[in-house]
């Protein structure tokens, strides 16, 4: 089992709190370079930056090893452990950054710098009488707001993504775990970039636009039906009296003619101030042919929202606009940071890890950062603190699953290449990563497998395929209610059920009660 216990690049944690309402008049223009992390510019702000120590809630850990720092929160750490360290509960000098770092610090050293951390926090949280309470007390930075979340939580998300778009911070994954919940998410952001739209479109700012870009076209017109007439060499035309141009010349002075704006502007199309779409990354050719192959399939809200850069992906949707939503993504048409949005009782230790994990995208950033939105503050905590669980195999060893294995041996009349197969399946470390109580508990299920079969009249005692193997084998999906259909099979049954079948009045009720048994079976 391979184990990697550090990240590519750091994650930064915050809990958001929206601000007071304000009307959206649309995005501005971000004019500078997107600094790592939303706290970088300083200041008051509606994210509250979490420091992973602060939010240690339940003191009996096991282990501090799920407690990621980055640099700066180990120079914190290291300050506010300074702060109250005393004769009882004295620190190693050697976590003095001036101490544990080089000249040249490299990834590797603030590893090994956090791990010390580790190790000191984990014996004053142990012992009850040090300050560890008091170091936690020094590193929060909360709010009484942040810890009862915006009741209209939903609109308040579009805030945060606008947020978000200041701070260069996007595309942004948005998670909730709930299939109405995440495209209502949607729904509600359209709305509030349609209705900004819309009163922009009836502005006096839009209207002038509108009468630049007709005068243009007016202009460009004038001057397509004035332009003289040029002769090019090669054509085929006129005789060349010397004034002619090379082709080659033509294509590189009509290169040379600048482009303007008005070109590409499409009043009709969505205006860049109310989409979070990157343009730049996907062409309008490429973009609608998307949303044409997905038209017959996918409701038009859905497709409007791939033209403003929105997208929603659960396993309700469509699939084919499923495999468009990722491939815009990738593309980074979808304008790393990840949400989440409310909270659910599938938001776990484990789902919270391998959903932060898609922030602070690895080659391309250095911070990644992660939000918690209309989530109380001590849940959020909670969830970061809380411990992950063991990584244990999950190998569906199934009744049915040994009975295909005996199946193969017998039609291979035991060949290597099956007698290999099977010993590697059954010797596979992600069977029993729990420990060797686990391998044995694989080789119990085997026996009560063998044995199982062998009184279900399914295997002879020498382990050969009997009756309706391979119809259970067929079937393996449908585990357990196969068995339950082989006893009406084994016992006689079905057959005195199908006896009159060649009766043309019994077919009618024969064929109902048969369906009502199979029904009963497996739905």
């Amino acid at each position: 089992m391979v184990v990697h216990s550090s990240r590519y690049s750091d994650l930064r944690k915050f809990i958001y709190q929206p601000p007071r309402e304000q009307e959206f008049e649309g995005f501005k223009t971000v004019e500078r370079l997107p600094i790592p992390g939303l706290d970088s510019e300083g200041g008051g702000s509606d994210r509250f930056f979490v420091h992973p120590v602060s939010c240690i809630i339940h003191k009996a850990k096991e282990t501090l090893e799920d407690v990621n720092l980055e640099p700066r929160d180990c120079l914190r750490l290291w300050k506010a452990i300074n702060a109250h360290r005393c004769e009882s509960y004295d620190i190693d000098q050697r976590l003095d950054p001036h101490n544990a770092l080089p000249k040249f610090i490299k990834k590797s050293d603030v590893i090994e710098w956090e791990m010390a951390f580790q190790d000191q926090l984990y014996k004053w949280m142990k012992d009850f009488h040090a300050p560890f309470a008091l170091v936690q007390r020094n590193l929060e930075t909360s709010s009484d707001a942040a810890r009862n979340p915006h009741k209209n939580w939903v609109e308040m998300t579009f805030s945060l993504l606008n947020d978000l778009r200041s701070h260069g911070a996007l595309p942004a994954i948005v998670f909730n775990y709930d299939r109405v919940g995440c495209e209502l998410i949607l729904s509600t952001i359209m709305e509030v970039l349609d209705e900004a739209e819309t009163r922009y479109r009836k502005s006096e700012e839009w209207a002038k636009k509108l009468q630049d870009f007709q005068a243009y076209k007016e202009k460009k017109s004038i001057e397509s039906l004035t332009r003289p007439h040029v002769n090019i060499r090669g054509d085929g035309g006129d005789k060349d009296d010397g004034t002619a141009y090379d082709r080659l010349d033509y294509l590189r002075e009509e290169a040379s003619k600048e482009i303007s704006p008005w070109d590409s502007f499409d009043p009709d199309a969505p205006i860049d101030r109310f989409s979070f779409a990157d343009s730049s990354k996907i062409t309008e050719v490429e973009l609608e042919q998307i949303i044409a192959s997905l038209k017959s399939a996918v409701k038009k809200p859905f497709l409007e929202a791939l033209k403003r850069g929105l997208g929603v992906h659960h396993a309700g949707m469509n699939r084919r606009y499923r495999q468009a939503v990722e491939m815009l993504f990738r593309k980074g048409y979808l304008t790393a940071t990840v949400v989440f949005a409310e909270d659910s009782v599938f938001l776990t230790a484990l789902n919270y890890r391998q959903a932060s994990g898609r922030a602070g995208r690895r080659g391309f950033d250095l911070l990644g950062n992660v939000v918690f939105h209309a989530i109380p503050s001590r849940r959020a905590m909670e969830i970061m603190s809380s411990r992950l669980p063991d990584l244990r195999g999950q190998f569906p060893i199934s009744v049915t699953l040994i009975l295909r294995l005996f199946g193969l041996m017998h039609d291979t009349s035991d060949s290597y290449y099956a007698v290999k197969a099977v010993e590697s399946l059954l010797t596979q470390t992600r069977l029993y990563l729990g420990g060797p109580s686990s391998q044995m508990s694989v080789k119990h299920h085997l026996r009560f497998s063998i044995d199982y079969l062998r009184r279900q009249h399914l295997l002879s005692a020498t382990e050969v395929p009997l009756n309706f193997l391979s119809l259970v084998g067929h079937l393996y999906f449908t585990e357990n209610a196969v068995f339950a259909l082989h006893s009406l099979l084994k016992d006689g049954y079905l057959h005195e059920l199908c006896a009159k079948v060649d009766s043309p009045g019994m077919q009618k009720n024969l064929l109902l009660e048969l369906l009502t048994v199979l029904c009963h079976l497996f739905s």
